[in-house]
């Protein structure tokens, strides 16, 4: 089977919206009108005669990538994984289907675009707006047609190591004080080693997906440790919709309701830290709702309640999260997160 003009992930790029080879091929006002229909189909679309996002595929190599590319992405975590293995693409992989592949190449197929948006898309729409992204369906078939002699061992990488700074000692606080941070520091560095219930981590783009996803969870706590109050009426912290939305920086996830109450709520509470998301109104999408159509928070309408369970400390855990973020922020302003991912907190020295 001929791929040279699949991509590594899966991708067609002799249809792909953002490809050259499909650019060439029309007049500037086609592909006005042809981004103009991405962007209703997929919610995404190249800019028009944008500068530099005329993609030349992955397969191409850099070196003849033109200079300035923005596309294909270099840092593209399923590129890399691919090159270090050596295959082809990802249907040559002796893993296939590792779980970040198996979770991330139907992201765009018919049926979950079609979720995502709640409508039924034609099939001249399906055909040039949404199958090119139908990844993991084309890399079956790729691997279906595959020997056992033509797959490439995966290349594994080492388990991923957090760098956490150890535990202060000669700290001049009292004992329940340096009890309730040896429990903050305890909860940091579990985050920070674990593996998140993620399977296949030893592969490369999985184990970058997990450090993507440790920050997000740590992200998640910078922003309940600075922004959130105390609750009044128990034993717990919350946090308003707008300054919880507006502070995940570049953890955009956070800010994704499926993400946050599917998967961040479950993990988190297998640690401990209790999550309930607090609807302020009975509807749920919409601008009158808290999410958008699509599933993303809105910064409005909603407000998040957290608590801790007894084994990790309770409410005194938590104020203590919001002393350690207050001491940061104090010392190291904008590098304040960098310590507390580390949980550094050598800042309560003399």
């Amino acid at each position: 089977m001929l791929t040279e003009n699949v991509a590594k992930c899966g991708a067609d790029c002799t249809i792909c919206p953002w490809s050259k080879s499909v650019q060439d091929t029309m007049t500037k006002e086609q592909y006005v009108e042809y981004c103009n229909g991405c962007k209703n189909t997929l919610g995404y679309a190249p800019t028009p005669n944008g500068q530099f996002q005329n993609c030349v595929c992955c397969q191409t190599p850099e070196e003849n990538w033109p200079k300035g590319a923005r596309i294909p992405l270099r840092n593209c975590s399923i590129r890399l994984c691919v090159m270090k293995t050596g295959a082809e693409n990802c249907a040559y992989c002796s893993r296939f289907p590792c779980a970040y592949i198996a979770d991330r190449a139907d992201e765009w197929s018919r049926e979950n675009v079609e979720k995502k948006y709640g409508k039924t898309f034609s099939e001249k729409d399906f055909k040039t707006y949404i199958l090119p992204f139908e990844r993991f369906s084309r890399l079956e078939k790729i691997h279906a047609t595959l020997t056992p002699n033509q797959l490439v061992k995966v290349k594994t990488v080492p388990p991923y190591k957090a760098k956490i700074v150890a535990f202060p000692e000669n700290l001049e606080l009292s004992k329940d004080d340096v009890k309730s941070l040896r429990k903050l520091h305890e909860l940091l560095s579990k985050i920070s080693s674990s593996t998140l219930n993620m399977k296949d981590t030893d592969v490369y783009a999985q184990q970058e997906r997990l450090k993507g996803r440790i920050k997000h969870f740590q992200r998640f706590l910078w922003i309940i440790g600075t922004f959130a109050q105390k609750n009044v009426q128990s034993d717990s912290l919350l946090i308003d919709a707008k300054s919880y939305v507006k502070n995940r920086r570049s953890e955009s996830w956070l800010g994704n309701h499926s993400f946050l109450i599917n998967y961040l709520t479950g993990i988190f509470k297998e640690f401990g830290i209790i999550i309930e998301a607090l609807p302020l109104t009975e509807v749920m999408k919409g601008k009158k709702g808290w999410t958008t159509p699509t599933g993303a928070l809105r910064d409005r309408n909603w407000q998040m309640r957290v608590s801790c369970t007894d084994e990790i400390g309770c409410i005194e855990t938590l104020k203590m999260l919001q002393r350690f973020c207050e001491k940061l922020d104090t010392k190291y302003s904008k590098k304040s997160f960098g310590f507390f991912n580390k949980a550094d907190m050598r800042v309560f020295q003399n």
